[in-house]
């Protein structure tokens, strides 16, 4: 790739200035192949929350990448046998960077529930005696309605509130992923049918 190269030589020679423009002809020319990548590995629901971070840490790494002269893409270079194509190489990047920003998300997520439920319990101790009946009344019916449901949709259910991810449950039903979203929206759409929401 003609930009690459143009970009190697303008680091070694210290124009940063021109490397860096010559650098965002390269990011527009692979934006689109990564951000399809990054949808794939994560999916269009999650990408819509975290796919620009995901893009922009990939992109950091490939700039770091290209400017250090041991790390750098070589034209005709062989990877896992077959010669990598700079397309290629900077997609290769986004697997780990899918991973880390997932995980980084479900942290994020973690401890933002574990933050609300502490407010929540501080709140409770505030609370008049009526509101704090008339939660556990609520509590109660959702409950009553989570009983109810069908058994497999109902225990899948059970494990997501628990914290558990699709994979984990998928495993521990020796099932697939895919039914286990059929069972959770399953079990969603009959908690929303029974109007204790």
């Amino acid at each position: 790739m003609q930009n690459v190269e143009l970009f190697y030589s303008l680091v070694d020679s210290g124009n940063i200035t021109e490397a860096n423009k010559v650098f965002d002809k390269i990011y527009y020319h692979l934006k689109p192949l990564i951000e399809k990548r990054i949808r794939s590995r994560i999916g269009a629901s999650m990408f819509s929350d975290i796919g620009d971070d995901i893009l922009q840490n990939v992109f950091s790494n490939i700039y770091k990448q290209l400017s250090t002269p041991d790390n750098r893409w070589i034209n005709g270079k062989v990877l896992k046998g077959r010669i990598a194509t700079f397309e290629t190489w900077a997609r290769g990047f986004v697997k780990f960077k899918s991973i880390d920003g997932v995980k980084k998300e479900k942290r994020h997520h973690r401890k933002r529930k574990d933050f609300e439920f502490a407010r929540i319990e501080k709140a409770s101790s505030n609370l008049d005696p009526l509101d704090i009946l008339a939660y556990e009344d609520y509590k109660r019916k959702v409950l009553d309605q989570i009983g109810r449901l069908p058994e497999t949709p109902k225990k899948m259910l059970l494990r997501s509130i628990e914290g558990r991810n699709g994979v984990e449950i998928a495993k521990e039903f020796n099932t697939t992923g895919v039914e286990v979203s059929r069972n959770l929206k399953k079990a969603r759409n009959l908690l929303l049918e029974s109007k204790t929401f």
